[in-house]
């Protein structure tokens, strides 16, 4: 048991910093178990998205994220994901006058 008020503060900070860690440690779990039961390019951009959130929370090391992110593109080739269609934008066709 801590002793000492600042010791006990960082052992509240501590429990709260846990939870949230483990919040974005499951969503990455999460990410990833949907990818491999069903591979598409949208899973597989969520399961960089929540290892990029995770680096910028300071949960993951930069590098741990991008080993991860290169064994999740080897799993599955690239070629074999279902592409999912997007709505396009059209482009104006007014033209710039000088």
């Amino acid at each position: 048991m801590p002793n000492t008020s600042s010791a006990k503060k960082k052992l509240r900070a501590d429990a709260r910093k846990t939870v949230i860690n483990k919040r974005i440690k499951e969503k990455i779990r999460n990410t990833y178990k949907k990818f491999i039961s069903s591979p598409s390019l949208e899973s597989l951009s969520q399961v960089y998205s929540s290892l990029d959130i995770a680096v910028k929370k300071r949960v993951l090391s930069k590098q741990k994220a991008d080993r991860k992110k290169s064994q999740v593109s080897k799993e599955v080739k690239l070629p074999k994901l279902k592409q999912t269609k997007r709505p396009t934008k059209s482009k104006s066709s007014k033209a710039k006058t000088a």
